[in-house]
């Protein structure tokens, strides 16, 4: 019997109580929606009934001849991930986190530091079978039920279950990354540098929208080194979210940017995903949580609209942990609600207090129509309807199409009203 249970994304905000059960190829009755790991930022992963796919985590086949693999949607991109190592392969897109399944990173679309070249995780999914809320088994492809497969690919859960997936897998160059980090002053040289950057790898890390860092990564050739996975350190309690208060975080970011100047061979795993070394760091922002959130705008307003983020964070006093900009390359995304496109991506984190998704909801009118911006679905926890059809040109199609769910609902689509 399910057992009512607390929920929430990544961020601690918003949360829910909900019937939270292991899925076993069966629908209940009344609103559902499923669950990968949990690590969408906001309210995307939960509904009245939250179906977990985690225990569908089977590997089926690797065949490095034909450069695919194939795993059930449950499985943790890290646990793939260090299969595929082992053998000498990777996937050619990875996000920020591992710690999230095949099934979630195909419903979100994740992209990672090198979308420039390799593009999104969409670029690389050969086909899934996906089990549709009217329990139909479908095999999508770009050229077999390519409408579902375009919807699913970035749809957020909302086309049904992705049961297994096929993946193009690329050899791994180099067991090692050399890492290299150069100061930067100013967002135009941050721009600049980005657009100037050859590496496969490349990110600006922002201490404010005066001074940063780009962070540049290439595979060495060093075949030797063994390809380790060390267990992160685990945060046991929020501590009042006495270690992100703005002393400290204003020590930290001195600090990281003063020493922000090196070159290095360093591991594969903690430059791709430097913050899966600590486990549970959202509990670091204290009980309250946090809303990350990220948009994406062309090269002409890029700037303008950092800056009016960081006036807003100055205006409202908020705490800001972490903020980013990487640059989008030029490929056109396979899913209707995928969030990349051409451009660069700013990425912030802040602490919540009450209120603060009413003012994002004010900041988001100002992206999205004056510098032609779109928010990240993964990390939304604010958007309104409007603001979604404003910003994402397949939006209207895509409610078309999901709007005849009569019970595949999550928390995201009900609050956004693209289902009552």
């Amino acid at each position: 019997m399910p057992i009512k249970t607390h929920i929430s994304g990544f961020g601690k905000f918003p949360s829910s109580t909900t019937e939270l059960e292991d899925f076993e190829m069966d629908y209940p009755s009344g609103d559902f929606i499923f669950r990968g790991n949990g690590m969408s930022y906001g309210d995307l992963s939960f509904s009245d009934k939250t179906l977990s796919t985690r225990k569908h985590n089977q590997f089926i086949e690797l065949n490095t001849t034909a450069g695919y693999v194939k795993v059930a949607s449950g499985m943790l991109l890290l646990n793939l991930i260090k299969i595929l190592f082992e053998k000498g392969y990777t996937l050619p897109v990875l996000p920020g986190t591992l710690y999230i399944t095949v099934g979630g990173a195909i419903a979100s679309d994740v992209h990672g530091k090198n979308h420039v070249q390799k593009g999104s995780f969409g670029h690389h999914i050969i086909d899934f079978n996906l089990i549709t809320e009217n329990k139909e088994a479908l095999i999508c492809s770009s050229s077999q039920n390519a409408e579902l497969f375009q919807h699913t690919i970035g749809g957020c859960g909302l086309t049904g279950f992705i049961s297994e997936a096929t993946l193009k897998i690329e050899p791994l160059k180099g067991n090692t990354i050399h890492k290299k980090s150069t100061p930067i002053n100013g967002l135009s040289p941050a721009i600049e540098a980005l657009q100037n950057s050859n590496a496969l790898y490349k990110i600006v890390w922002l201490k404010n929208n005066r001074q940063g860092a780009l962070l540049e990564g290439d595979f060495t050739d060093n075949k030797t080194e063994k390809i380790s996975f060390k267990q992160p350190f685990t945060v046991p309690y929020h501590f009042g979210g006495i270690l992100t208060s703005k002393p400290i975080l204003s020590f930290y970011n001195q600090l990281k940017f003063s020493t922000s100047k090196f070159e290095k061979e360093t591991a594969i795993y903690p430059f791709l995903c430097p913050l899966d070394a600590v486990q549970n760091w959202n509990l670091l922002y204290g009980p309250k949580g946090i809303i990350q959130f990220q948009f994406t705008v062309d090269q002409t307003h890029i700037e303008a609209a950092i800056n009016s983020v960081f006036n807003w964070v100055k205006i409202s006093q908020a705490t800001v942990f972490l903020a980013t900009i990487k640059q989008f390359g030029t490929r056109s995304s396979f899913g209707s609600m995928s969030f990349p496109k051409e451009g660069f991506t700013f990425t912030i984190d802040v602490k919540y207090t009450t209120g603060l998704e009413k003012q994002l909801q004010q900041l988001a009118d100002k992206i999205i129509d004056q510098y032609g911006g779109r928010f990240y679905l993964a990390k939304d926890s604010f958007l309104t309807f409007g603001q979604l059809s404003r910003s994402y040109a397949g939006f209207n199609a895509f409610v078309d199409f999901v709007r005849n769910n009569k019970q595949l609902k999550s928390a995201f689509s009900k609050r956004t009203g693209i289902h009552s």
